[in-house]
């Protein structure tokens, strides 16, 4: 990593393009030595503070590595909260890679996004969190037949949820060669994403 960051320090045209760094993506923390990564974690972010001058400054993203929100309550450096407004919880959330949510018709799914936008609601007080991986890629059995209709529904309230936790988020990802629920431009040249973002052409299905 610090052979990234000297290289993009020093490249000023390349620095202004650099807004957020991952320190480091989805780590299974059941199978690490928390201390180590912290200290890994801290490390890099101070090398980006110090490496990376810019204003606003860049932001480094923690992932959760699979972990509740709550599990890092007494995990996050309680001083970060009011020093290091430049870093952030990355959350990633599908819908897709949980075996036992294959049969589960639109109905669930949508609950489950209100669910958790209801949870980053509630925790975005204790760390900034960003939603950094969705998608609206569904199990065949929530797509019902009616595709159109189930990808917009879904993705208008995935859209409405990941705003809740104060630090926005990033569709996965922008272009694909293939599965079009995958492909933010594919998405939005289907419907299935609205355009602007901010238009609903359904009610809203989760109230905060």
């Amino acid at each position: 990593m610090l052979n990234m960051l000297r290289y993009i320090a020093k490249d000023p045209v390349l620095l202004m393009t650099v807004d957020a760094v991952d320190l480091l993506n989805e780590p299974m923390i059941d199978a690490l030595d928390f201390s180590q990564l912290w200290e890994y974690n801290t490390g890099a972010h101070s090398l980006i503070v110090h490496g990376l001058n810019k204003t606003p400054p860049v932001v480094s993203i923690v992932d959760r590595g699979f972990k509740e929100f709550s599990w890092w309550h007494g995990r996050w450096p309680r001083d970060w909260n009011s020093y290091y407004t430049d870093t952030w919880l990355d959350a990633h959330l599908y819908h897709v890679f949980d075996r036992n949510t294959d049969d589960w018709p639109l109905e669930r799914h949508l609950s489950l996004v209100c669910s958790n936008g209801r949870d980053l609601q509630s925790n975005s007080t204790i760390f900034p969190i960003l939603v950094g991986e969705w998608s609206l890629a569904l199990p065949t059995a929530a797509l019902e037949g009616r595709e159109n209709e189930a990808r917009r529904r879904f993705a208008e309230a995935q859209l409405d949820a990941y705003e809740k936790g104060g630090a926005g988020w990033f569709f996965w990802c922008f272009k694909t060669e293939s599965s079009p629920e995958w492909s933010f431009i594919e998405s939005l040249n289907r419907s299935w994403l609205p355009y602007p973002l901010t238009m609903r052409a359904f009610p809203p299905v989760c109230h905060y």
